[in-house]
């Protein structure tokens, strides 16, 4: 019946797929799996479902995947979430999740996953208990508000987090919410993957990131730091970055710096400004040092950079200075 409700309640006659659905045995229904007679997994993505998700399927005890995404519709968690002693994955990106978070979501302790788009209006933020979750190893949230708390550095099987401010809902845009003082994440050993996009933070928490021997990919996009954001010299110590973008950032820089060249393993760099980060822009010359550097990629525009170096790597596949005055 569960199930019933969800397939009613989403237009399930209109959904993009809804193969066997209300007919024959329930493991035949596209997108649901099972074990040993109970729903242990429901994914449906992109499948046009709107309006809204019951909470009913909170209900299904046995589950371990909740994946409903992409759609023109919302959910909500409800307290009672953790009932759900063995949900692994909670995934509603593209959707947005009204009324919060709540306590509850952070007793379940079996979660692996979490991929949630929150409504910005609810002023959500992330509990202490996040810290709590030991198991956690992906965790993206859309629309969080305010500091984020330093029991993020208790997630040691963390291996990719991605946290955006700005969303605009309804009436009104968020862009550049407030987060205050972001904690040092020094204890993240796993942490292969970080974005973060449209805050206003206190404070330049980038330097602590590198200190995590696996990351991979560092994405700082439309964010502003208290007295401007320099780049830190320890990024030249990290032998794994692959992918730096530093874009529309409030550079306190006046020319290029050089530290984005002496990181060993770099091969992608997005170092751009557009619109009102253009006042940042950097001037003076693209370094020589671009040619001994690991990079193949180099996005570097709306910047005032007046000359550039004769490019005789042999690596550099791409280079974008275009908006440069």
């Amino acid at each position: 019946l569960i199930l019933v409700d969800l397939y009613q309640a989403t237009g399930g006659e209109n959904w993009t797929n809804n193969d066997n659905w209300l007919q024959g045995s329930v493991e035949s229904w596209f997108g649901i799996t099972t074990a040993d007679g109970r729903v242990s997994g429901i994914q449906l993505i992109g499948n046009n479902l709107r309006d809204t998700v019951p909470t009913s399927i909170w209900e299904l005890d046995s589950i371990t995947t909740l994946t409903i995404s992409r759609g023109d519709f919302y959910n909500q968690i409800p307290s009672t979430v953790n009932n759900l002693k063995k949900l692994k994955r909670i995934d509603f990106h593209n959707t947005i999740t009204l009324y919060g978070l709540p306590e509850e979501l952070y007793d379940v302790k079996t979660l692996e996953i979490i991929y949630l788009r929150v409504s910005h209006l609810d002023s959500v933020q992330l509990s202490p208990k996040i810290g709590e979750l030991e198991d956690l190893i992906f965790l993206w949230i859309q629309g969080l508000h305010g500091s984020f708390p330093a029991e993020l550095n208790e997630l040691t099987k963390l291996q990719s987090m991605s946290f955006s401010g700005g969303i605009t809902f309804g009436s009104g845009d968020a862009r550049y919410i407030n987060g205050g003082v972001f904690p040092t994440l020094d204890n993240l050993q796993s942490l292969s993957y970080v974005q973060i996009t449209s805050y206003e933070f206190e404070n330049n928490f980038v330097g602590s990131l590198a200190l995590n021997p696996l990351l991979d990919d560092l994405l700082i996009n439309d964010c502003i730091f208290k007295g401007g954001f320099k780049v830190p010299t320890n990024l030249a110590n990290s032998t794994s970055l692959r992918t730096i973008r530093f874009a529309n950032i409030n550079l306190d820089e006046e020319t290029f710096p050089l530290t984005l060249l002496q990181i060993p393993n770099l091969t992608e760099l997005d170092f751009y400004q557009f619109s009102d980060f253009e006042k940042y822009a950097i001037t003076g010359a693209l370094p020589n040092e671009v040619n001994s550097s690991s990079l193949r990629s180099i996005d570097l525009r709306g910047h005032d950079l007046t000359a550039l170096p004769e490019i005789t790597s042999e690596i550099i596949q791409s280079l974008n200075v275009e908006n440069n005055r």
